[in-house]
């Protein structure tokens, strides 16, 4: 019995594929019931597949279709990308697009065929695997014949298609026969069609195509004739529309023809003109069309349009079609004014020099410059990293820090957080043009008891589209205070020792947002000297040691009696007002020491610097020296000085709404370390403060400071040690100088600010209040610019429609245009002169159309 069913299994797998083959599907009620590979067979009743003919095979076409052999006829109500699965790869991976046909018991699946060359839009790839699941009882999906009866168990396949190399890839629906065009639209000699957006030409074809020989390259588009131009002495062709190709009165011998139409009043060209087009190809089993659209959406008019196709087109058996030209002429339109609409979707070319934003992620399909001053509100996935720089800047990368993910951001922390600017950023932003980097929100919020600490070395500017509010309780630090994974802004105190060689040095603070740091205070050494602070961000020497705005460092200082007193203390950092130099205190005795460190001057200067256009964040301060005894029994008695303190960072908040700071935005330069000490003689100086950092906020509407607190004050210097055995001190640290304050709101009345505390406060050195003005933004300004390329715009002498509010990606703020009814946008176009192969004539550009 085992044998008897092996060879009915064989008998009937051969007699299924011929049945199958032929789409013969009669009924197998005369044959024993036959099971799949992997189905199985039965002698009973069940619903079984008999036969997959594509099942193991490895050189299956790519235009194939796939055939399933049921043992009875199938309900089509149960056939579908579910119960057949089509899958690529050998692990179920994409479904295979395609249709599904039922002919009795015989199921066909037709996988898309491609209309593009790489078969990116194909059902089936080249040297793929893919994967067959035929779905059976128990599942919910399982194939069904019309009696209701589940396909008895679920059966799993697998082929392979033929390689791209290989010349038999695709099957030639059509052996031995040329391919050749069976109808078109327009059709060949077509007089007067008519000229409106969305013309196209639709060429049907009597088989299949290769995609790779279907392209502008074999599908050419030329106008090869004028009519006669005036529209007056036009005639109506036999459909009723106006021809400006005619014999007389006569339109009867127009007889179409790739050079001429026959026409008495017409103008052939010398030269003929090429038309830029779009070719596409669409097909699939039953329909092979190629489409030809013109690239700016309509025919021109009057014309004598020519479509050749080449003999280089081939169907899939590699034959060729019979080179063929089909013509027709456009209706004789009078002369007209259109609209162009100017789209922005990757159509029009923009030169990289564009300051606006051109359909990027915050402005998709469209031009935006002014909204650029509150950003789009995305932050993309991580809330705590910056969103941008987004530049085309030279030797940049054009892409964001971090990228949109298309859900707008609110923050709202309910636990401190760290805002991190991350190391040294070379990029310019497009807010204000400096290397700042930015954050985007709808809505920004630190609630009472909450901090949020800015870290990392660049100044942040954070962009608000709605109101922006540090209730009371809530702080934003702008410098390190060594809590919560902020770094250390205050210097190091200073080390005495019994031993000479048990010294340790003092490290200087660490600036964050753009801040600069503290210098270190040596250990040994001849000469040896404090280090001096650390310029910072707005300085013409930011991020240089000793520059114009950080305080000065001390060199070692030397006692010649055990009694002597201390070194002398380091400068302190400078910003809207000059660091304080450090001092020398002794009780008398002759300490050999140089002047002491002298203070940072102060940066940037003159109205620019008062607005803070570009971001200032505050210097380091100087660290003191340190004391060596060169006489005496107490040799050991040197000491290090104190290191400097940091200097406070930058910050800007702007916002389309209200700024509301109740609570606390701390920006100030930190302490100085203390001296070395107390030893049993010998005591050091102090370090110099950190000067205050930068605080920025805009907005057109309100800023509310009632009873809120803007820090931008300088760092207390440190002071010196005093040693045992004496009274005598040594050199304190200077102060810092403090910082800068800029305000601009909507009419420049700061609510709440005679309740508010602020350092610098309003009349000092360092504090400024505006009117809020769009000219600081770079890429939010008056003078945003975006500047195409040349594009074809058609056969229409184009006017350009005023802007309207849909043509922002939010909208247009008036305060962002300039005065009530300046314009928002200003269009200028020139024009060009098409050259015979479709390009534009350089030497022809027309003066500017504003």
């Amino acid at each position: 019995m085992r044998m008897f069913v092996r060879a009915l299994e064989s008998f009937c797998s051969h007699l299924s594929r011929r049945l199958a083959i032929g789409l013969m599907v009669a009924s197998m009620g005369m044959f024993p019931a036959c099971g799949g590979g992997g189905g199985g067979g039965t002698l009973g009743g069940d619903l079984v597949l008999v036969d997959f003919l594509q099942a193991s095979l490895d050189n299956v076409q790519v235009n194939t279709r796939l055939e399933f052999v049921f043992s009875a006829p199938v309900d089509p109500r149960s056939i579908g990308p579910d119960a057949i699965q089509v899958r690529e790869g050998p692990q179920f991976g994409e479904q295979v697009p395609g249709q599904y046909q039922v002919f009795g018991n015989v199921v066909v699946f037709t996988p898309d065929l491609p209309g593009e060359c790489d078969l990116s839009d194909s059902g089936l790839g080249t040297g793929r695997v893919y994967s067959v699941q035929v779905i059976g009882h128990p599942e919910e999906f399982a194939v069904h014949d019309t009696r209701g009866r589940p396909l008895r168990q679920t059966s799993s396949w697998s082929f392979r298609t033929r390689e791209d190399t290989d010349p038999q890839r695709f099957r030639d629906a059509a052996p031995g026969q040329l391919p050749f065009m069976t109808a078109s639209s327009p059709a060949q000699g077509e007089q007067a069609v008519p000229v409106l957006q969305g013309n196209r030409l639709v060429m049907t074809m009597n088989e299949n195509l290769d995609p790779c020989t279907v392209s502008g390259a074999t599908v050419r588009a030329q106008v090869t004739q004028t009519g006669d131009p005036n529209f007056a002495t036009s005639v109506l062709a036999p459909n009723g529309r106006r021809s400006g190709f005619y014999s007389g009165t006569d339109t009867s011998d127009q007889d179409p023809l790739p050079d001429a139409w026959g026409a008495d009043v017409s103008t052939t060209l010398p030269t003929p003109q090429s038309l830029l087009v779009d070719v596409e190809l669409v097909q699939n089993f039953d329909t092979t069309q190629i489409v030809v659209t013109p690239r700016f959406g309509e025919w021109p008019d009057n014309a004598l349009i020519v479509v050749e196709l080449s003999f280089a087109i081939q169907d899939f058996g590699g034959n060729p079609l019979a080179p063929f030209a089909l013509s027709f002429t456009t209706e004789n339109l009078e002369t007209s004014v259109g609209t162009y609409a100017m789209r922005f979707e990757g159509e029009t070319p923009f030169l990289q020099a564009s300051t606006a934003d051109v359909n990027t992620s915050r402005s998709p399909g469209v031009a935006q410059g002014h909204l650029l001053i509150t950003g789009d509100g995305d932050n993309g996935l991580n809330h705590l990293a910056p969103a941008r720089p987004f530049t085309n800047a030279p030797d940049c990368n054009a892409n964001p820090l971090q990228e949109n993910d298309g859900v707008l951001d609110a923050f709202d922390p309910v636990n401190d957080v760290l805002l991190d600017t991350g190391p040294v950023n070379p990029c310019p932003n497009d807010v204000d043009g400096s290397t700042a980097v930015v954050w985007e929100f709808t809505t920004f919020q630190i609630r009472g008891g909450i901090t949020v600490r800015l870290v990392g070395e660049n100044p942040a500017i954070i962009l608000v589209k709605g109101d922006a509010t540090i209730e009371a309780g809530g702080r934003l630090l702008v410098r390190g205070d060594g809590n919560g994974g902020s770094p250390a802004g205050r210097g190091d105190n200073g080390d005495g020792a019994r031993t000479a060689n048990a010294r340790v040095p003092a490290d200087g603070g660490t600036g964050v947002a753009g801040g600069g740091g503290g210098g270190d205070s040596l250990q040994v050494g001849v000469g040896t000297r404090g280090e001096d602070g650390v310029d910072g961000f707005g300085s013409p020497d930011a991020g240089t040691p000793g520059g114009l705005g950080s305080g000065r460092g001390n060199v070692t200082a030397t006692a010649t009696f055990v009694s002597s007193g201390g070194s002398p203390g380091g400068g302190a950092g400078g910003h809207s007002e000059a660091g304080l130099a450090g001092g020398l205190q002794t009780n008398g005795n002759a300490v050999h020491a140089p002047s002491v460190g002298s203070g940072g001057g102060v940066y940037p200067a003159g109205l620019s610097g008062q607005r803070m256009e570009r971001p200032s964040a505050g210097s380091g301060g100087g660290a003191a020296g340190w004391l060596n005894l060169t006489q005496g029994t107490f040799n050991g008695d040197d000491a290090t000085g104190g290191a400097g303190g940091a200097g406070g960072g930058f910050v800007d908040l702007t916002a389309t709404g209200d700024i509301n700071v109740f609570g606390e935005i701390d920006a100030a330069g930190s302490r100085g370390g203390t001296g070395g000490g107390p030893t049993f003689r010998a005591t050091s100086g102090g370090g110099g403060g950190g000067s205050g950092g930068g605080i920025r906020l805009l907005t057109p509407n309100d800023i509310n400071l009632t009873n809120g607190t803007l820090l931008a004050a300088g760092g207390a210097g440190g002071p010196g040690a005093m040693p045992q055995g004496n009274n005598s001190l040594s050199g304190p640290g200077g102060n810092g100088g403090p910082g800068r304050i800029a305000l601009e709101d909507g009419d420049s009345a700061i609510t709440g600010i005679a309740t508010a505390t602020l350092v610098p406060s309003e009349g000092a050195d360092g504090f400024y209040r505006g009117v809020f003005d769009t000219t600081r933004f770079v890429g939010g300004g008056r003078q945003t610019m975006a500047l195409s390329d040349r594009f074809a715009v058609g056969p229409l002498a184009p006017r350009f429609a005023a802007p309207v509010e849909a043509d922002f990606a939010a909208f247009a703020p008036t305060v962002s245009a300039g005065a009530l009814g300046d314009l928002a946008i200003v269009v200028e176009v020139q024009g060009f002169q098409m050259l015979p192969d479709g390009t534009a004539d350089d030497s022809s550009a027309s003066g500017y159309v504003t």
